[in-house]
Formats: structure tokens, sequence, C-alpha cells
């Protein structure tokens, strides 16, 4: 005879620092699962997941660290994954792709994902001790980043596992030409690193520098421009040997703000009506939401986010790795539209370095009331 049962449970204590609540409930119930799934993730240090991966990755951490500035209170664990990133650094001189773990594993993509990750926290928390204290650990790899670059400012072939999204038709996350050193989005990573650091240099390091690392920008992505874009489609290539193009590409270089007006409306054309493009699964589309966010295009930003809205209804109670017939069901990086909540369909965001002052441009679509 059983007489009873219970459940305990423990989490780390995120806290909570916001709430939401709005005219659409079908987007409201999800908010607890995001929570759900952050709390998953949340232990000593952020974790991929509570069981495939318990190991704190840089591109996977970046978005936990986003979302926790919005929506907790306690933001330790970001500090620490960020201070234990540039710990990694000690090898190579590259940030480890996930850190700390028993074997290294490298990836420039997610080296440059680190400088990121350091400026969300610049503009999200006012902490520049902190930041400070991360400056030369910025340039060191900065420096070895730079180690990379031809003389015609285009990054070289890399060691390591260059991820950049779990695009069924790439090569275990890796774009066309990415793995070769011939990559418009390869590149496109190495200006998004640079303009992260000038932010950083600019608000509490040396103004010298960052002027340097915007020159680099301006340079790797003219160079960039010239090499891949394809004048007869409209768009960027994702590499020099094939016509192969993915809406990554788009979205990273409309997230660079420096391409000119008409290019940037073939670029969000192509996002919306190319269908020949690769596209972005879950991790990549925390990147594509916010270049359509940034370009004002909230009809489409709402499309792009029917993908959540269809998780209740087939039985998740966290955020997946990727669509089905993928069941890894618990990826707090994949929850990252609890950031998009906030920072795009409300638009509350940092207009200037730690949170000092704030840009509101909600877009909510078809939802009337946020509160």
């Amino acid at each position: 005879t059983l007489h009873s049962i219970s459940l305990e449970t423990t989490h780390y204590p995120l806290g909570k620092s916001s709430h939401w609540n709005s005219s659409d409930q079908e987007w409201d119930q999800l908010i607890s699962i995001f929570d759900r799934t952050f709390r998953t993730a949340a232990h000593e240090t952020w974790t991929d997941s509570p069981y495939y991966e318990q190991l704190c990755y840089v591109g996977d951490t970046r978005l936990h660290c986003l979302s926790n500035y919005l929506w907790y209170s306690d933001d330790r664990l970001s500090r620490h994954a960020i201070t234990q990133f540039n710990w990694s650094r000690r090898e190579t001189g590259l940030v480890a792709e996930r850190y700390p773990s028993a074997w290294s594993q490298q990836s420039i993509t997610y080296s440059m994902l680190w400088p990121m990750m350091l400026r969300d926290y610049t503009i999200w928390r006012d902490d520049p001790a902190f930041i400070r204290g991360q400056l030369p650990g910025l340039r060191s790899l900065l420096a070895e980043l730079e180690s990379f670059i031809d003389t015609e400012h285009h990054m070289r072939e890399a060691a390591g596992w260059p991820f950049i999204d779990w695009v069924a038709e790439w090569d275990q996350g890796c774009g066309p030409g990415v793995r070769e050193g011939d990559s418009s989005i390869l590149n496109l990573h190495w200006v998004l690193c640079l303009q992260a650091s000038a932010e950083i240099e600019m608000a509490h390091g040396d103004p010298m520098l960052a002027a340097r690392c915007l020159k680099l920008a301006d340079a790797t992505f003219g160079a960039t421009i010239q090499c891949y874009w394809d004048e007869t489609r409209n768009l960027l290539l994702d590499t020099s040997n094939s016509s192969a193009c993915s809406e990554h590409a788009q979205f990273y270089a409309l997230l660079t703000g420096l391409l000119d007006e008409v290019k940037t409306k073939q670029c969000l054309d192509a996002l919306k009506n190319n269908q020949e493009l690769s596209k972005a699964t879950i991790y990549g589309a925390f990147y594509l939401l916010n270049a359509l966010y940034l370009n004002g295009e909230e009809e489409e930003l709402h499309r792009r986010l029917a993908f959540w809205r269809e998780l209740p209804s087939q039985g998740f109670l966290c955020t997946p790795e990727a669509p089905e017939p993928s069941r890894s069901d618990s990826h707090a990086w994949g929850a990252h539209p609890a950031w998009h909540t906030l920072a795009s369909i409300a638009g509350i965001r940092p207009s200037s370095p730690s949170f000092a002052t704030v840009r509101i441009a909600p877009q909510p679509g078809a939802i009337s009331v946020i509160e």
C-alpha cells in the first residue's frame, strides 16, 4: 500500500527581478517554460543542459546571461562564467569553447563571442571594476584572433570546432567554408567581436584601442562585402566556392550596422522572401530575431516566434535543443525569447553603458496590453 509520495527539488537562488503579463495569454504561458528551463541550467555555473551536456559553453552561456540580466536579481553565475572563460585562455590564447572541462575544446567562433558576452555585461550592468579586470584578457584574445587575419583582411582557417548553428544540411553546425577559412559568416563574427571590444574599451578602457578595433572592423567588413556579395541575387553568399547562402550571413551582416541602406533592404528582403536560404534553428534564431528588431521588422519578428508558441501543445515543459524529431528537451539558450520578451517585444534596452540611460521602443505586434 502506497500511503504517500512527495518530491523535493532544489534550485540555484536566481531570484526574480521582472514580471510579465499581457493581453496575449498564449505567449504569457511560455514565461513559466522559459523560467523552468533557466533554473534547470543554473548550477555551480550555467550549463548547456542538465542531462546530455552538463558543461558551460560560450555561445550558450551568452544567451543565458542576457536573460539573467533582465529576469533575475542574482547575476553571480553570469559574472562567474565570464571570469572562467577568461581563465580558459591559458592553454592556447583562445577562449575555450567550454570551460571548465576535463578535455579542452577550441572554437574560433565561440572565442569571438566572449567579447560580445563581456560587452553585454558592460551595457546591462553598472560594474566598471569588474570590466576593467577583464581588459587584459580581452586584449590578449584580440591579439591571438588577429593572428588568423591575412593581408586581405580575411579570417583564415583555424583549428577547433567553429560552430555556427545546428542547420541540418551543414557539417556538424559549421556552414560552407567555415572550416576552410573561406566564410562570410566567420568574418562577420570577427567584425561583431571587434565592435563589441570597441564598446568595452570606449566605456572602461582605452579610446585609442577602441578606434583601432573599429578601423579593423570596417576593413574586414569591406573585404567581406567585396568577396561574398552576390550582385545578381542581392544577398551575401556563405562562401566564395559555391552559390550556398544562408539566413545567417544576412542577419550577421545586418547586426554589424555597416550595410548601406540599399543592401540593408536587400538582406531583409532575402530573410523574408528567399526560400533558398539555409534556415536558422533555435540557437541562431536569437541573432535573427535581434536583427529583425533592430531594423524595425515587427511583423516578421512575431512570425519567427511561432516556433515557441507551439511548444506547450507538443508537451514541452522546457525549451528543446532543436526542432523535432530531436527530443533533448531542456536547453536554456533555447529560451532566449525570454530576453526578447522584454528587450524586443516590450523594447526595453540600455542606450549607454551601465544602463545609465534607457531606450524604450516596443514592437508588440498584436499584443495590445503589456504590464
